[in-house]
This record gives C-alpha cells, sequence and structure tokens, in this order.
C-alpha cells in the first residue's frame, strides 16, 4: 500500500486528531496506519506527540484547580479572621430614642473560640494543599523547577 510522502501541517493535525480518538477507542497502531494510509512509526510518533500534549494539559489543570482551590480557602480564612474579630466587639445596644448604642466598658471581650477553630482548619487545609503538612518529610529538600520556553519556538 503506497504511503504519503509526506504530511502538511494541516494534515499532520488532522491525522492527530483521528488518531487521539483511535486511541480512545482502543484501535491499534496498524489499524490506525491502515486507515490514514500512513506507517506504524508515524502513528506511535504522533501518538507520543498526542500523549505528551495530554500530560502538559493535565499538569495545567491540575495547578490550576489547586490554585482555584486555594483561593477559595484563602477566601474562607479571611472571612472567619473577620467573623472572629466581629464576635469580640461588644453588641450594640439600642437605646430609648431606637439609635444602636455601644457600652463601653474596661473589660476585653474574647472572641468565639468556634471562629479560631475554624482558623486552625482553613490553616491546615491550604498547608495540606501546598504540601506543607506534619505528615510530610519536612527535612526533606524543596525542588522548584522553572521552565522557559521562547514565543516563538515551536514544539
Amino acid at each position: 500500500m503506497p504511503r504519503l510522502a509526506g504530511r502538511t501541517q494541516a494534515q499532520r493535525a488532522a491525522h492527530q486528531r483521528v488518531i487521539a480518538q483511535r486511541i480512545l477507542e482502543g484501535v491499534s497502531f496498524a489499524d490506525i496506519a491502515e486507515e490514514l494510509n500512513i506507517s506504524v512509526a508515524t502513528v506511535y510518533r504522533d501518538t507520543q506527540r498526542i500523549m505528551q500534549e495530554w500530560q502538559k494539559q493535565a499538569i495545567a489543570d491540575f495547578i490550576n484547580y489547586r490554585m482555584l482551590q486555594l483561593q477559595r480557602l484563602e477566601m474562607l480564612w479571611h472571612e472567619a479572621l473577620i467573623a472572629y474579630r466581629n464576635s469580640a466587639q461588644q453588641p450594640e445596644q439600642p437605646d430609648e430614642s431606637g439609635k444602636a448604642v455601644v457600652e463601653t466598658h474596661e473589660e476585653k471581650r474574647v472572641g468565639d473560640p468556634r471562629y479560631l477553630q475554624l482558623l486552625l482548619q482553613v490553616i491546615d487545609r491550604i498547608n495540606r494543599l501546598l504540601q506543607l503538612d506534619s505528615s510530610a518529610d519536612n527535612n526533606a529538600p524543596l525542588t522548584i523547577v522553572v521552565k522557559y520556553s521562547d514565543e516563538g519556538e515551536d514544539s
């Protein structure tokens, strides 16, 4: 069976869409190659590129989801802190005219400890999300990987 000599970028992209779909359907490389009139080696190389792209997307999705959860926890932490501070304030009592008046006393009110418990729980969740919890090996070296890429670079 004659094979295509070379593929244009549009053909490669179209082939990769078909290959991705067929891989998900469980079709063999040989059957995909026959369907697209390309070599099994080409199907293999395209599959490797597809898998790399899927992996990049999965990592990006995971990072974005983690950041979303972190933002939610930070919002909850701020709300709990405000609620704790408000619970420590003297309640306003209406006077005879109906206006709210705060009585001043020398005693210092303590906030509701349930809000402190919530603050600790949120901090614990943030630490676990960032993998800073005490169950992790805190003596292990922290590795940060920063990848730089040229915007004009074609991958």
